[in-house]
């Protein structure tokens, strides 16, 4: 018998004895083999009513991830359902707004653009880093500044440079001062990512240093940028510290 039959047969019976044990005794042979392949058993209406599962976030995240990848459920009225999903008053798990904001990325939505900008602002840095990855794909102006402010100073690394990737659609002088600025970045994944967005800009290679760059004029002016600078302050009149420090920017 050959080595592929023979490894069918056994992985079959050890599917039949495991469906023995079942709960309840129900098995079935086809189900089986469909979830040991990974095959789709879920019909269209149960993987729409997996969303509104209010209990186990996880069954809500499967049922979008399993809608992502049909054609006929990247239109509306799904992509509407997919939207109210990347908003934190309405889906608590980050998780869920992360594949949420991802399956409009799939559909191509511009209609849902807003949502997507939006979602730059949101609390997970999951979140924020597969919004920032849709949007090199769909660009929108109204998401400029909030890259440019992430691109600099997010806390994830990861979402920095997801940031100063979807840069590269922008081809503009503050846009292109600000991947100067993460050139100086501590992490070379966000380093990189500023070098490519600016060869992809420029269709030149300066290096992965910004002082290479600040003298061909694109910039407007030949200077970096001052970085911002963040410090702690307390009211004038506490000399006795009892409040606490306050964070504060220094503008630029």
């Amino acid at each position: 018998m050959p080595l592929r039959y023979a490894i069918i047969v056994t992985m079959l019976l050890a599917t039949a004895l495991c469906g023995c044990k079942s709960k309840g005794g129900n098995f079935s042979a086809d189900k089986s083999i469909k979830e040991m392949f990974g095959a789709d058993d879920a019909t269209p209406s149960e993987m729409a009513a997996n969303i509104f599962n209010t209990e186990d976030p996880d069954i809500r995240r499967k049922g979008i991830e399993q809608m992502s990848h049909k054609k006929w459920a990247l239109r509306e009225p799904y992509l509407k359902l997919f939207a109210e999903h990347t908003k934190p008053t309405a889906e608590s798990d980050a998780s869920v707004r992360a594949v949420a904001v991802r399956t409009l990325g799939r559909a191509h939505a511009t209609k849902y653009l807003p949502e997507i900008v939006a979602a730059l602002h949101d609390e997970s840095s999951t979140v924020r880093w597969d919004a920032a990855v849709v949007l090199t794909d769909m660009p929108s102006d109204d998401a400029i500044l909030t890259l440019q402010r992430i691109a600099v100073s997010d806390k994830s690394i990861d979402t920095r440079a997801a940031a100063a990737t979807a840069l590269q659609c922008y081809p503009k002088d503050s846009v292109y001062r600000t991947l100067l600025r993460c050139l100086d970045d501590d992490s070379f994944t966000v380093r990189k990512a500023a070098h490519a967005s600016l060869v992809y800009q420029t269709k030149q290679d300066k290096g992965y240093e910004a002082a290479g760059w600040t003298g061909d004029g694109k910039a407007g002016a030949e200077v970096l940028p001052e970085p911002v600078v963040r410090y702690k302050k307390r009211p004038w009149w506490d000399w006795l510290k009892k409040t606490k420090e306050t964070e504060k920017i220094k503008p630029e």
